[in-house]
């Protein structure tokens, strides 16, 4: 015969065994309760054997109160944390929201016993230290403070950054708070910079590798400015930009002033089959020599086409160098508009781009135009290119100069229909 029973530990962490009494398992781990269980029900049943398992989790409420948005009751087990309080709102659907102005570092749990817990979720979020992340228990107050303090660091450390103060903070926890230092700390001398006052400030001075070892240690106060200093230049990585019509596009160490431009562009993989070098460039928008900005003279073209090393710059921290992607055009001339180049556009005839050229001029001789293609050297006229190809030339003559006969005699016939009727007219006026 098996017996089963599904019992619960109430609000003061008891729990009632039938046949066999009251046991208080108020703040002991899940496998410390069990044990004490089957010792209960052993010492009242001599054989068979005990099973006991965890169905659910009692649940509870905690409070939330300061500054918080949404102040109130809130559902929480033995296993919830303020962190889950308060940043994801445990079970419920609303959370409490912590503002801009709430303090991370001094939030209290008040238990229901009257003692009061401080909570320091930064301490948690950057070191880990689940003593600043307490779990709760059935009754807590959660209480959130207003951020009034502050003290801020930089330099050599894993998270720079202002902080909020704590009461009695000490360097040395402050160094743990920002996650360490860095490996580039210089470690013989920080400074503070402590107002005396409301309007001056001096620096106190101090040994970091003393501090990390626990053999000096400094208060810090509220507006206190923390500085870990690096040695200069150390481990200095310089880099350039190359972005555009090469393999790997990115940034790319360096040794200023060594490393040339061909260097770069191998490491980058060489160029794409849509690189255009003639429009190639590399940006300075800092240099190190006279402090100017700007473009670099260099012709791309000769140094990576015609092997001309003397367009082979030394670059420097901060270059960028852009390799544009080839834009094909065609070149419209002649009795045009606007001659030049238009943009060349696949599966378009010669008349497309002559209106992209802004049409013909009235001088345009249009039955004589002719389409130089690029690709064999050939003169058609339009009608035979048909689609016109990238690069490819589309000239526009002119009409010859001098009028033809048939347009002189058209002139001299319409000049003397004019004369005609000015001399009718002048006669009708003469009557």
């Amino acid at each position: 015969m098996s017996l089963k029973h599904r019992l619960e530990i109430d609000a003061e962490g008891k729990i009632f065994i039938p046949d066999c009494g009251t046991l208080l398992l108020a703040g002991e781990s899940l496998s410390r309760a069990r044990d004490m269980i089957d010792s209960m029900i052993r010492s009242a049943l001599r054989e068979g054997s005990i099973e006991t398992r965890l169905v659910s989790l009692r649940e509870f409420k905690v409070h939330v109160s300061g500054e918080v948005d949404l102040p109130g009751s809130y559902t929480a087990s033995a296993v919830t944390r303020v962190f889950e309080i308060l940043v994801s709102g445990g079970r419920d659907t609303l959370k409490p929201s912590l503002r801009e102005t709430s303090s991370l570092r001094n939030i209290e749990v008040r238990r229901r016993n009257g003692d009061t817990e401080r909570v320091d979720l930064s301490l948690f979020y950057v070191a880990g230290d689940l003593s600043q992340n307490p779990l709760l228990r059935d009754g807590d107050v959660i209480y959130v403070p207003k951020a009034l303090r502050f003290f801020a660091v930089s330099g050599a450390v894993m998270f720079p950054g202002t902080y909020e103060l704590v009461e009695e903070e000490k360097l040395s926890e402050v160094f743990r708070l920002v996650g360490g230092l860095t490996p580039n700390a210089l470690l013989e001398k920080g400074e503070v910079r402590r107002f005396e006052g409301t309007e001056k400030s001096e620096s106190i001075f101090f040994d970091v590798g003393s501090v990390l070892r626990g053999e000096a240690d400094l208060d810090v106060r509220d507006g206190d400015r923390i500085y870990v200093r690096t040695p200069a230049h150390y481990l200095e990585l310089y880099q350039v930009l190359v972005g555009g019509e090469v393999t790997f596009p990115g940034w790319y160490a360096i040794n200023p002033r060594e490393d040339k431009l061909s260097d770069v562009i191998t490491r980058a993989g060489g160029f794409t089959p849509e690189a255009d070098l003639s429009a190639g460039r590399v940006l300075r928008p800092l240099s190190l020599a006279g402090g100017g900005a700007g473009r670099v003279e260099l012709d791309m073209v000769k140094l990576f086409t015609d092997g001309d090393s003397r367009q082979d710059i030394a670059l420097e921290p901060g270059d960028i160098i852009e390799i544009p992607k080839r834009v094909e055009y065609v070149r419209v001339e002649g009795e045009v508009r606007r001659p030049g180049y238009v943009r060349y556009v696949p599966g378009k005839k010669a008349s497309f781009f002559l209106r992209q050229a802004g049409g013909t001029t009235r001088k345009a001789a249009r039955s004589k135009t002719v389409v130089k293609r690029f690709s064999t050297g050939q003169s058609l006229s339009p009608r035979e290119a048909g689609r016109i190809l990238a690069n490819d030339t589309i000239f526009v003559p002119a009409k010859v100069e001098g009028a033809s006969w048939a347009l002189v005699k058209d002139v001299i016939a319409v000049a003397a229909q004019i004369a005609t009727i000015y001399l009718i007219v002048d006669q009708a006026l003469s009557e």
